[in-house]
């Protein structure tokens, strides 16, 4: 599904080989050298205001994107939010992630059937479903 994707905040895909042994797959991404946001505030224990606004743009920018091709991340936290060398910011880990198919897309689906991510960075209302 990565691969697909192209977006200004959204890790870039480069490719992907399946180890000779074929028990795992070996997948390249962009270089977004200054860590995650959680690496930042460990460091500086709090953003500006006028950071965490650019970032926060940037996150539902890259959230609109995947969620107008049908893709649910399922587990956005700060360690999967990757900063480059300016103030772009880069949604990362797509492991928990769906492409919701055509059927799913309407009111009667309920995504918790097909609950994923980090329960301690979920909405209560999600978890309790």
């Amino acid at each position: 599904m990565l691969k697909d994707l192209q977006h200004d905040n959204i890790v870039r895909y480069i490719f992907a080989d399946v180890t000779e042994d074929k028990k795992s797959i070996e997948i390249l991404l962009e270089f977004v050298p200054n860590g995650s946001v959680k690496s930042l505030l460990e460091k500086h224990k709090k953003l500006p205001e006028n950071v965490v606004r650019i970032y926060t743009k940037q996150i539902l920018d890259g959230l609109s994107y995947l969620h107008s091709r049908g893709i649910i991340h399922r587990d956005l936290k700060c360690a999967n939010i990757l900063v480059d060398t300016g103030t772009t910011i880069k949604l990362t880990d797509f492991g928990s992630s769906k492409k919701l198919i055509e059927s799913e897309c309407n009111e009667d689906f309920e995504v918790s059937k097909s609950l994923k991510g980090s329960p301690f960075w979920m909405a209560p209302e999600v978890i309790l479903c």
